[in-house]
């Protein structure tokens, strides 16, 4: 691991290879149950909050690119609680009709 180039400025540790690409990150989280849990994680693992950080980072970069069908379906219902209802009574041609006489 190599130390942070600034580590006397900001006084963090990055646990990766500058040469890769990733360069040290100070991020200050402030959610305290997400704080909690990444103290947790570590004292768990033995590792400080940015191994955990870090872990979790990769590993989500690893995971595909696309969005599961259960992550569409909740992102997509909790739209749809922000809409009103539809009516039942709308048509596609109304619809049309409705966007002719805007345009």
């Amino acid at each position: 691991m190599l130390p942070c180039q600034m580590q006397a400025h900001c006084g963090c540790i990055y646990g990766r290879d500058l040469s890769q690409g990733i360069g040290p990150v100070a991020i200050t989280i402030r959610n305290k149950q997400t704080e909690e849990l990444i103290r947790r994680i570590g004292r768990r693992t033995g590792e400080g909050p940015s191994a955990v950080v870090a872990r979790a980072v990769e590993a989500l970069s690893q995971s595909p690119d696309t969005v599961s069908e259960d992550e569409k379906r909740r992102k997509f219902e909790s739209l749809m609680k922000l809409a009103p209802p539809r009516d039942p009574s709308v048509t596609w041609k109304d619809i049309e009709s409705d966007m002719d006489s805007i345009f």
